[in-house]
């Protein structure tokens, strides 16, 4: 695996997380004025978005099997085109 090729234990944190991404694609260049420490905390509210579009459909279609199938699809298609736009540079530039 890769981890084994890096000589890294697969729980050694990197740079590819969606929060690390965030913070060095979106927060570190918006927010230069802002001390390091206010910086890592501006990238919570924006996983947080992340975290309640997902809740938020699931809360609401509750009882209905066929919209949450489709909800879940919808939330993970989304987080991929996010997650490879972060990794590519894509939007914030």
């Amino acid at each position: 695996t890769y981890c084994a090729q890096l000589n890294m234990h697969p729980g050694h944190p990197d740079r590819l997380h969606l929060h690390s991404l965030i913070k060095t694609r979106i927060v570190r260049k918006h927010l230069t004025g802002l001390p390091p420490v206010l910086r890592n905390s501006a990238v919570s509210p924006v996983v947080w978005c992340f975290a309640a579009g997902p809740a938020l459909l699931a809360v609401t279609f509750h009882d209905n099997l066929l919209a949450l199938i489709l909800s879940f699809f919808a939330s993970a298609f989304a987080y991929a085109v996010y997650y490879r736009t972060l990794v590519k540079f894509g939007w914030f530039r």
